[in-house]
């Protein structure tokens, strides 16, 4: 995860020089240097995830085993009424679909959160590395901003409601 948000924050920085050198000037010395550096950033990246995903599915089956022997046991333990009342196929699939399910979901959660905060950390130190000024006022802006998108939105979302409820009573 930190490998694969390092890389992302890389290519933010690579975004410098292609704008710069490559793009806008006229060096053109700097186009193989600058294309093997972003070819290299995902090639890590691809590895990383790769790493991780192999990572994350043994560590789930891990937890597939654990749960489904602790559920083999309560089953074990139930009586026979429950047997006769569940049908075979609702048993198999609490067995087999319903903990994959679960570890899908805690896998996912916990890489998307993990992922998703390493990342902000890393694309944050690139914003106050490449302009500190122009990134404090991003933080003390945003948090203004989202206050009056939210108020905006609440009254956007009341208008509409009364709009089509006027909308309903005319149709009626």
């Amino acid at each position: 995860m930190v490998i694969d948000a390092a890389m992302t924050g890389g290519l933010a920085l690579l975004m410098e020089p292609i704008f710069d050198k490559v793009f806008a000037g006229s060096e053109s010395s700097h186009i193989w240097p600058v294309a093997f550096a972003i070819f290299a950033c995902f090639t890590i990246r691809g590895f990383a995830t790769y790493i991780h995903t192999l990572q994350m599915n043994h560590i789930g089956q891990g937890v597939i085993a654990t749960i489904q022997k602790q559920l083999y046991a309560h089953l074990v333990g139930l009586d026979v009424a429950y047997f006769h009342s569940t049908t075979t196929g609702r048993l198999v699939s609490s067995m087999v679909n319903d903990v994959n399910m679960m570890r899908t979901a805690v896998a996912d959660c916990l890489t998307a959160i993990g992922k998703n905060t390493i990342t902000l950390i890393f694309l944050i130190a690139l914003m106050f590395k490449q302009d500190w000024v122009l990134a404090s006022c991003s933080f003390f802006a945003f948090p203004l901003l989202a206050f009056f998108v939210a108020r905006m939105g609440k009254r956007l979302r009341k208008v509409s409601r009364s709009t089509q409820s006027e909308s309903g009573a005319f149709a009626t």
